[in-house]
């Protein structure tokens, strides 16, 4: 239950925006016309109410907190760079502007006092919905109305891929969930009970389920490596000894569970694969010009002629993506903030958290964990529970100084 002190309208914003971030999970009969028009109206309001709160803002003390301003400032010059070489008028991102403003959640949580224990909560029911749609969707795959799609080819009748034998439905979330998977990952490693074990599972199952083998095999990476990040002995020993269970098992069982995925990794390992396409295609114009590498390109026709009439996404080349967009300061940006998260905090910030950000960290190679409207709102999200236990720590040294003195 939340305490009333956080307040209810600001715990149903917070659902609110994942919902909609996520276009309720790819709702089929999603409208992006009209969820434009709105987003203005929503990420307005979210950028207003933190403004008439800045004097508030100044009493964070968090190293972290101008982490927050890095992740929105470094994703703007590439207005100036679409201006000089493409000529077009920086209005034409209004859309990846507006959207920065989710980053401004770091803030949000702060002035609305939202404990870490309630992020947790929203995002394990959040993470559980997705669970269940999965499951029915499955089941009773003629009812999908989440995260199919509608072709041409067939019918115009919405659809989805079939991989291992399972449908693929391509919900929006993914990093909900295995930002749960490593919480109750860790609960497990500190506490063997049945409802861990249940929950942990839950998610587990839930990450297969996406059936994109790229998180699988990252997840199970990190899983794996887990018992590094901890820096007690004792329970480092413990954490081997799960670990190694868990993982045998999916090694036992790995045929029936990615046999079909992995033949389909080794078939499309060629140099006519899409990814190695679009990585040569996107990496020449990356490199063709300074100042497109160092700030990016922003979203030009070139990207859109590439996208639309080639099949060429820059979502399928991960970081090299994103710096396509972006430029290599917000690139090098992303791997300091986990540099200092995972290596220099690591005492102060939870196991959790570390193995979510080392396990998205290894996906990013494919898959960049910040690119859409949720992933910025998450990524704040991760933020802001990093700056309230540096904080915390922070708070109990001033403490102890004092009492010395």
């Amino acid at each position: 239950m939340i305490h009333k002190s956080y307040g209810k309208l600001n715990i149903i914003f917070v659902v609110f925006i994942i919902l909609f971030t996520t276009k309720f999970f790819n709702y089929s009969n999603w409208n992006p016309t009209y969820a434009g028009w709105c987003s203005y109206f929503i990420y307005g309001y979210l950028a207003l109410s933190i403004f008439n709160k800045r004097a508030y803002l100044e009493n964070i003390s968090s190293p972290i907190s101008k982490w927050v301003k890095w992740s929105i400032g470094l994703h703007l010059p590439c207005l100036v760079t679409m201006m000089i070489i493409y000529g077009q008028f920086p209005f034409a991102e209004k859309s990846m502007v507006f959207q920065l403003m989710l980053f401004l959640f770091y803030y949000y949580y702060y002035i609305n006092h939202i404990p870490e224990s309630v992020i947790i909560k929203i995002f394990t029911g959040i993470s559980l919905i997705i669970f269940i749609i999965q499951v029915v969707q499955q089941i009773f795959p003629g009812m999908a109305v989440f995260g199919v799609f509608t072709q041409e080819s067939h019918g115009g009748e919405t659809f989805a891929e079939i991989r291992n034998g399972l449908f693929r439905y391509r919900l929006s979330g993914s990093l909900f969930v295995l930002f749960c998977l490593y919480y109750y990952w860790a609960k497990l490693l500190d506490k063997i009970s049945i409802k861990n074990v249940i929950i942990f599972l839950i998610f587990f199952i839930s990450m297969y389920l996406f059936l994109t083998r790229q998180i699988m095999f990252a997840t199970i990476a990190t899983l794996a490596l887990s018992s590094f990040f901890v820096t007690n002995k004792k329970s480092r020993f413990i954490f081997i000894a799960i670990t190694a269970i868990f993982v045998g098992l999916i090694f036992i069982y790995s045929d029936v569970l990615f046999g079909e995925l992995i033949n389909k990794t080794q078939d499309e390992f060629s140099d006519e694969n899409i990814r190695i396409v679009a990585f040569v295609e996107y990496w020449e114009r990356i490199t063709a010009n300074p100042l497109v590498f160092l700030f990016g390109n922003g979203h030009p026709p070139e990207f859109y002629y590439l996208q639309d009439e080639f099949g060429l996404f820059t979502s399928d080349i991960g970081f090299v993506g994103e710096l396509y967009h972006y430029g290599v300061l917000w690139i090098f940006f992303y791997f300091y903030a986990l540099y200092c998260i995972i290596i220099k905090y690591r005492k102060l910030v939870p196991l959790y958290i570390r193995l979510f950000l080392f396990g998205t960290a290894i996906n990013s190679i494919m898959i960049f964990p910040c690119r859409f409207p949720y992933e910025f709102f998450l990524w704040a999200s991760v933020l802001y529970i990093c700056s309230l236990h540096v904080c915390s720590q922070k708070a109990r040294s001033n403490r102890m100084i004092q009492c010395l003195e």
